[in-house]
């Protein structure tokens, strides 16, 4: 005889393992019970037609199936006492394993039923995909940091404090950048994420708050480091997923940061930080990371879209910039904006950084990402002055003595900066690439990086 608690999962899984019909079921319920007694026969044919009648398909959840399984056993108990000894211990014959499918889900995510699937449409070797998804959460507490799946660097931030970059290995790199195209694609970003997503960029961000009477500014705290592995589990999940690839794909995309790196963030203003990055993360650095981020944001994203419109304003994000404007109407209700925006991230499960919160009004600089945005779009006039004379510098010495930053692509790096300027302004972009065009590139160049 098996407890009944273990016999339900038998019959829960056996109902899962084929066809969604009366005599399907019960077919699967007597190759996995041998009935002893009337009573568990009556039960075993009962317990098949309500589920096929009351259910019009097999249903996703394994859990809720043993609930209902459960309740038909105690109503035949409670109207034949008598059975209760025989309805509460089966025997066994064998076990049917449920059969492998998507969840219903809103959109059409590549079907991956199990870690086979996953390691072929990823193109790992199973012992690799356990490996790189380290799902126990095993490899950041190995002491050899050689064994790691990430280099983790401090990097200091403009506005002061530091940031942990933690970059994947070149094998795990391959395999997150093959799980945001080839799975993460198929997953739809909402419409006021502007940044990381094919097709939308900073202009885009930056360009819906142009001319405005009012911008404000807002900012989340470690934006990467609150989204941990449950969270991503959980979007997974929704694409459809069964458990297990959810997990697997949630693995390859999060981490917990080994305490040695953690050691790196001293100082009492880094202590919420090193908590979030010693739990399972996002971390900074990841080719998936950011396009995660932003479908875990999507609610957020969803929220806050429709407070601004309710508000008469525009809501975008770009990363963890959020930026809101409106005009006259708006402007008056900007008191009510403010706390609501931080109530809703907080509900959403992100901090917001109130330091950072700036509302600039058309008579000051409004300025988004570094773009100055309150007729036009342009840079700060100091910014691009001093490109300029970087640019003037390098015609008249040289790149090689110009190059005081000591860039490794000393061209591509001006190239880029020049190029940044006649997207925003292009009277002045093209002024900057004539000076640019002028450079004599073989005088002294610095040569390019070597490909790494």
């Amino acid at each position: 005889m098996t407890h009944h608690r273990r016999a339900l999962e038998v019959l829960a899984d056996a109902a899962l393992a084929g066809p969604w019909d009366v005599a399907s079921i019960h077919a699967r319920f007597e190759r996995c019970v041998r009935a002893e007694g009337e009573a568990q026969r009556r039960f075993l044919r009962h317990a098949a037609r309500r589920l096929a009648v009351t259910l019009p398909e097999a249903p996703t959840d394994r859990a809720a199936l043993i609930g209902r399984l459960r309740a038909l056993r105690e109503r035949a108990v409670s109207r034949d006492p008598s059975a209760g000894g025989a309805l509460r211990s089966f025997h066994v014959t064998r076990v049917l394993l449920p059969a492998r499918v998507m969840r219903p889900a809103p959109f059409a995510a590549p079907p991956l039923l199990d870690a086979a699937d996953v390691a072929s449409h990823l193109e790992l070797r199973l012992d690799a995909l356990d490996w790189l998804a380290d799902v126990r959460g095993m490899n950041p507490k190995a002491r050899d940091a050689r064994l790691h799946h990430y280099v983790c660097r401090l990097v200091p931030k403009r506005s002061g404090g530091a940031r942990l970059l933690e970059a994947p290995k070149p094998t795990l790199a391959i395999a997150q950048r093959r799980l945001l195209d080839r799975v993460l694609c198929a997953f739809p970003v909402h419409e006021a994420a502007k940044g990381f997503v094919p097709g939308r960029d900073l202009l885009d961000h930056v360009g819906a708050h142009v001319g405005k009477r009012v911008v404000v500014r807002m900012d989340l705290t470690d934006f990467f480091a609150q989204v941990g592995f449950a969270r991503v589990r959980g979007l997974f999940a929704v694409g459809g997923y069964p458990r297990e690839v959810a997990g697997l794909l949630a693995g390859l995309a999060t981490t917990s940061t080994p305490r040695r790196a953690l050691r790196a963030l001293r100082g009492p203003e880094h202590r919420a930080l090193r908590e979030r990055l010693a739990a399972s993360h996002l971390p900074q650095g990841a080719p998936s990371s950011p396009m995660l981020a932003n479908l875990v944001a999507f609610g957020l994203d969803r929220r806050l879209a429709g407070l601004a419109r309710a508000l008469g304003g525009v809501y975008t994000r770009y990363a963890d910039d959020l930026a809101f404007s409106g005009d006259a109407g708006f402007e008056r209700r900007i008191d009510a904006l403010l706390p609501r925006v931080g109530a809703i991230a907080l509900e959403e499960g992100l901090t917001p950084n109130h330091r950072k919160t700036r509302v600039m009004r058309a008579g000051g600089r409004q300025e988004l990402c570094g773009v100055i945005v309150n007729r036009k779009l342009s840079v700060r006039r100091a910014e691009r002055e001093r490109l300029e004379a970087i640019l003037v510098d390098c015609a008249r010495r040289g790149p090689e003595a110009a190059n005081r930053e000591g860039h490794a692509d000393f061209r591509a790096h001006l190239d880029g900066r020049v190029g940044w300027i006649e997207r925003l302004d292009p009277r002045r972009g093209a002024s900057l690439r004539a000076r640019f065009d002028a450079i004599s590139w073989d005088r002294g160049a610095t040569p390019p990086a070597a490909p790494t």
